[in-house]
């Protein structure tokens, strides 16, 4: 397999995202579902989510907000431009967060555990007062699979081949990555170099300052006072940690996840 396919998994896997991905995704499938409603009154919203993408999801900020809540990432979903995907939370206005705020506190929004073998899944029902739309994220954070208003479907995942399935992924072996690597112009990398500017730079921030539970913090102030040894390892845990601590905190910096995780992604660069 030639390195343009190469290439293409990089371009696929390395994506630009501003905070935890799971809420994101929720409040991706809500603006999707009310883009399709397209009723000026909203009068119910109603999440689905799998046991997996709650766990991820309800107790991480929300950047630019202060706040945390799958209810609340749902609510701005509904506000924000859905063809910004993992961005669309991104300069969130005060105005909007009272508006989300308000939905939430007259009882319109409303989360359930789905039940699922599925580790992603996310689904959203965005109800108007004459019609309905709903949107089905799954298996990745911006595969939207399903979509249907008032009965009708509008998308399926059998109307699109999903570039990233494992079945795409079949021609990876390590002999073909060595080759690339060792091959490849460093000049089409650049992706690669912004993953590790930008990923550099949200764990400086971690280290900086109290972001979240401080992991990576304590281990760096631990090794400032020489109760730890000053080493690569060491730093790099820290390093590591704090961009993970200030991402999940709300930091308003983005990351360059890999695989659809931004901690991955992180943890892909860092060290």
């Amino acid at each position: 397999m030639g390195q343009l396919a190469y290439l293409k998994v990089l371009d696929n896997e390395l994506v630009v995202a501003l905070g935890c991905t799971e809420p994101t995704a929720i409040a991706l499938a809500s603006a999707l579902a009310v883009k399709y409603l397209d009723e000026d009154l909203l009068v119910r919203l109603e999440v689905y989510a799998s046991s997996n993408i709650i766990k991820n999801a309800m107790g991480v900020h929300i950047p630019g907000t202060g706040l945390m809540g799958m209810s609340l990432a749902a609510a701005l979903g509904t506000l924000s431009d859905s063809s910004m995907e993992l961005n669309l939370l991104s300069g969130l206005t005060k105005e909007q967060i009272e508006k989300a705020a308000l939905m939430i506190k007259e009882g319109r929004v409303n989360v359930t555990q789905k039940e699922t073998h599925k580790k992603l899944y996310i689904e959203v029902v965005a109800r108007g007062e004459k019609s309905y739309a709903k949107v089905i994220v799954e298996d990745r954070h911006t595969h939207v699979s399903y979509i249907e208003k008032d009965g009708k479907v509008i998308l399926s995942q059998d109307d699109q081949v999903n570039l990233l399935s494992e079945e795409s992924y079949e021609f990876l072996n390590i002999s073909g990555i060595w080759d690339f690597i060792h091959q490849v112009d460093i000049q089409k990398l650049s992706k690669v170099e912004q993953s590790i500017t930008m990923n550099k730079r949200i764990g400086e921030e971690g280290l900086k300052n109290p972001y979240g539970l401080k992991v990576g913090k304590t281990l760096f102030d631990a090794m400032e006072k020489g109760y730890t040894s000053w080493d690569l390892s060491n730093y790099a845990m820290a390093l590591t940690s704090a961009g993970c601590d200030a991402r999940m905190a709300g930091t308003s910096l983005q990351v360059m996840s890999n695989s659809g995780s931004g901690n991955q992604g992180l943890g892909v660069v860092l060290p």
